[in-house]
């Protein structure tokens, strides 16, 4: 990709897309241990539970542009969920006041699990006319998403105090929408030089700036 494209037309089409899950605390809940006999005490142990979800993003650089959904609690990250995200995230793109752009016109790429590289997707993908971009099996060094971004969204979670899965997506929003579109940028062109490191080194496992 970065040999046959300018850096230009990579940061505006590049569009990264990939899942993870991250935890988040609900409000304290109340919980009293007491015997037959014991009086109640007026203040009770608090015990805060934690709440696991997929979240699924997918963004390109500069112009930045993002689409995130929460997958729901007990819903298997199947084929179908991938199609309907990828026909979501066309949507989305399309509906931009700015910088819109179609899903045809981008650089997709996504890693190889299962879902991915199933027959209903790739023939969805084909459909459309997504263009993809490989990437390795077990190297999440060659994706913005396992290298930078899941890392500083998980970190800004734990800032947050969340208490639904509607304020988990409102919270990862905010949180691209914090991200400067040089950052991002900039991250893009440290991915450039590991990938020119990795293929000067014959493939070698280099490990990730």
């Amino acid at each position: 990709m970065f040999s046959t494209h300018p850096l230009e037309y990579i940061q505006a089409r590049y569009c990264v897309q990939d899942g993870s899950w991250v935890l988040w605390d609900t409000e304290p809940t109340r919980r009293v241990w007491i015997g037959k006999k014991q009086v109640k005490p007026t203040t009770a142990k608090q015990k805060l539970t934690n709440r696991k979800n997929m979240i699924m993003v997918a963004f390109t650089c500069k112009p930045k542009r993002f689409s995130v959904t929460v997958v729901a609690k007990g819903s298997t990250v199947n084929s179908d969920v991938v199609v309907d995200y990828i026909k979501a995230t066309g949507h989305r793109f399309l509906n931009l006041k700015n910088n819109k752009i179609h899903l045809r016109d981008l650089l997709w790429q996504m890693d190889n699990a299962r879902p991915h590289t199933s027959r209903l997707t790739q023939d969805y993908v084909t459909k459309i006319g997504l263009s993809l971009v490989k990437q390795s099996p077990y190297s999440p060094d060659m994706n913005l998403c396992d290298r930078y971004l899941f890392r500083v969204l998980k970190q800004d979670l734990k800032q947050e105090a969340l208490g639904s899965v509607s304020e988990v997506q409102k919270a990862v929003q905010r949180c691209f929408r914090r991200l400067s579109e040089n950052t991002l940028a900039d991250q893009l062109l440290k991915l450039r030089d590991h990938c020119g490191h990795v293929v000067s080194s014959g493939g070698d496992y280099i490990s990730s700036q």
